[in-house]
């Protein structure tokens, strides 16, 4: 079990246990990440949510960092994919109820980079 879903089991166990109903949606990519029940995996995710209902997010990876995955080496470009990353990312954030961060760096990450203001 990666970090993520250590901490994703960890907030909804005890959401949980205060009452709380927690869904989980996530994307396929992980093989058997979860194999508790109201775990639903999806291969994209488009989160216009129609139902009322808290929109909460954990905020656990620097999205940018991540941007020479894609097989482009022009350094023009990696900075368009880091731009577009951030674009969505904010546009993702200001759409959240809630925003759960691991730690201090994570936090100060969301607030520099992002505007996000707890």
């Amino acid at each position: 079990m990666n970090g993520v879903v250590r901490s994703v089991s960890t907030f909804r166990e005890s959401l949980s246990a205060r009452g709380h109903n927690v869904f989980i949606f996530t994307h396929e990519s992980e093989p058997d990440a979860h194999t508790e029940p109201f775990v639903f995996k999806y291969p994209a995710i488009n989160i216009s949510w129609p139902v009322e209902t808290p929109l909460v997010f954990t905020f656990h990876t620097r999205y940018r960092d991540y941007s020479h995955y894609l097989p482009i080496p022009m350094e023009a470009i990696q900075e368009l994919v880091r731009n577009s990353i951030d674009h969505w990312l904010i546009n993702f954030l200001q759409r959240c109820h809630h925003i759960i961060v691991p730690t201090p760096g994570m936090r100060d990450i969301l607030a520099n980079d992002y505007g996000v203001q707890s």
